[in-house]
């Protein structure tokens, strides 16, 4: 792989992370946030959110060009807002 190859993984990665970001902001904000398509400076991502009751799990599918990254976040909403796994 050329170092721009290596370069342009890593930023789509970070443009995941990104995404996943905001999509955890609004679950937080919104116990109702079911997902959401995003794009990113050229990175399209879906988000799906899952699950019922105080956990939640956010499915998350990015790609930019030939780069893909797929999240997996599960949550607790109540009695505070806890990551409580995640998986790339």
């Amino acid at each position: 792989m050329s170092a721009f190859g290596l370069n342009k993984s890593e930023l789509t990665f970070i443009k995941t992370e990104a995404c996943l970001e905001e999509a955890l902001v609004q679950l937080s904000r919104d116990d109702t946030y079911a997902g959401d398509t995003y794009q990113i400076d050229g990175l399209d991502c879906d988000v799906a959110v899952s699950g019922s009751g105080d956990e939640r799990t956010v499915t998350l599918d990015a790609e930019e060009e030939d780069y893909y990254h797929d999240f997996v976040v599960q949550v607790q909403l109540d009695p505070s807002f806890v990551i409580l796994n995640f998986s790339y």
